[in-house]
């Protein structure tokens, strides 16, 4: 690709991101009010869909796995992972989910406990392995299925095949279609999913960083303190991406998990072992016996519509928005590994992980619950307080505060630079090592713009952001189960020959 037409396809997503971001800085209320109805309208119509495609997505994973063609190598028949296994799980752990598994240990499990998911089930005991099952339903097997299948496509043809792994050029690789321009295409989809929401999480993670800070200064950060948490994410994941994979990414990311276990094992070791245990297997297995009629919402995990739009349908939106961004990251990091370590590693190994997180934070939070007054249980189901109060009741809570502010600004700085890292890529035609002026590009505009939109628009824009996301992110689903289909096309020509 040439110069020129690398800088013409910077300069175009830039522009095109900002005539979507420009009306919400202008109209926050009016934006959040126009595009949560249009999200409401699509989730709507496409509820069964995004259903069928999440349980689609894992049973596509688990047959390759276990199939023949599970022991192909992503990359030459004799060449070794280009990280270790800990390197890359820390990263692919940072990038995809591990800010938002911070700020939903405590809030969700709550949730759940007080406002069941299958309204039928009263008993407290009940109401808690429910309550964990349905976490783990929507951050495990189903959520890393949306990033593993496009990482496993792209990291096919990336590395098996030598070809470029944009969005429309996977699309083309795979055989859908001779030629996509760019111009009005899947690229751009991609990129403006990954900022809209990158701008959402970093703007609502620096919220919940905030909150955390004013509680522990005994002070209320005003909206100026918010803005400047988030300006300061941003410029240390444009250092850290301009310091590149080996450098300052995964580094960061392997901060990020050290400091991860560290406060589990705090917090592990003050549950009941017993109770926990019991709590952690029976989930467990309640989760996996029950995993098709949950996927598909049947029988008593359909009977409450309005819990199934609202959270795995959401979830299950917000997983496939961000399956282009994640997942082509998740490829860039795993040459040299087979399909089948592929998959055990993005989904299973990292599920395991979350059904612990869950179960150890899930635990104690239910005994919280049976404790503590009426009044605070609202305060157990916010996103911004819950995890802080949690710590007050507990030892060392000004430790666990500072630590899971820590971790919560190196997991979003790792999802920021993981970003930037991949939006550099697209735009710079699929180089699998982008050139610097994309990096200083999306480096700058990214933390600027969630500076702003925390600014001006401060919550509602926030939120529409969430919403544009889903909004850009649905076309995706129905390109992804076209690519599997000639994606395994191409895996029995690659390995058998034309038939």
């Amino acid at each position: 690709m040439s110069a020129n037409h690398s800088s013409f396809r910077l300069i175009g997503a830039l522009l095109v991101c900002l005539i979507f971001v420009i009306p919400g800085l202008l109209w926050p209320t009016e934006v959040f009010e126009l595009t949560g109805q249009i999200t409401t309208k699509l989730l709507s119509v496409f509820h069964g869909f995004y259903l069928w495609l999440g349980l689609i997505l894992v049973l596509f994973c688990l047959v390759l796995a276990v199939s023949p063609w599970g022991k192909i190598r992503l990359g030459n028949a004799d060449e070794r992972p280009a990280f270790g296994f800990w390197s890359w799980l820390a990263m692919l752990y940072s990038a995809g989910m591990g800010a938002g598994l911070l700020q939903r240990a405590v809030q969700e499990p709550a949730y759940y406990y007080l406002y069941p998911p299958v309204t039928d089930v009263v008993e407290p005991a009940e109401r808690q392995l429910l309550s964990l099952q349905y976490a783990h339903f929507h951050w495990g097997f189903t959520a890393w299925g949306f990033y593993a299948s496009f990482g496993l496509i792209a990291a096919y043809f990336l590395f098996r095949k030598n070809k470029a792994a944009l969005p429309s050029q996977l699309i083309s690789n795979a055989g859908v279609t001779r030629k996509i321009n760019w111009y009005g295409g899947l690229d751009l989809l991609a990129i403006l999913a990954t900022v809209f929401g990158l701008v959402a999480s970093v703007g609502l993670g620096s919220g919940q960083i905030a909150e955390g800070l004013g509680q522990w200064l005994g002070i209320r950060l005003p909206v100026w303190g918010i803005m400047l948490v988030g300006l300061g994410l941003g410029i240390a994941a444009f250092i850290s991406a301009w310091s590149g994979l080996e450098k300052g990414i995964k580094l960061i990311s392997q901060i990020n998990m050290g400091g991860a276990v560290l406060l589990l094992l705090f917090f592990l070791f003050h549950n009941s072992f017993i109770e926990l245990f019991v709590n952690f297997g029976k989930s467990i297995w309640y989760y996996i016996r029950d995993f098709v009629p949950m996927s598909l919402a049947w029988g008593a995990y359909g009977k409450n519509p309005a819990f199934t739009a609202d959270w795995t349908i959401f979830y299950w939106a917000f997983w496939l928005a961000w399956a282009p961004f994640t997942g082509l990251f998740i490829a860039r990091i795993s040459r040299g590994r087979t399909i089948r370590s592929f998959v055990l590693g993005v989904l299973i190994v990292p599920s395991l992980g979350t059904f612990l997180w869950f179960s150890v934070f899930g635990t104690l939070t239910f005994d919280l619950i049976s404790t503590l007054p009426e009044a605070h249980h609202a305060d157990l189901t916010d996103i911004f307080k819950a995890t802080y109060l949690f710590y007050t009741q507990f030892p060392l809570s000004n430790f666990n505060n500072l630590l899971t502010i820590f971790l919560l600004s190196t997991f979003l700085i790792t999802s920021l630079d993981s970003a930037i890292y991949v939006v550099s890529m697209m735009t710079g035609g699929g180089k699998q090592v982008p050139g610097w002026q994309h990096k200083v590009s999306w480096g700058v505009t990214l933390p600027l713009v969630t500076a702003v939109a925390i600014w001006v628009g401060g919550d509602a824009l926030l939120r529409s952001m969430s919403n544009l996301l889903i909004i850009v992110a649905l076309p995706f689903g129905f390109i992804l189960l076209l690519m599997i289909v000639f994606f395994l096309k191409t895996l029995y020509k690659d390995e058998y020959g034309e038939r």
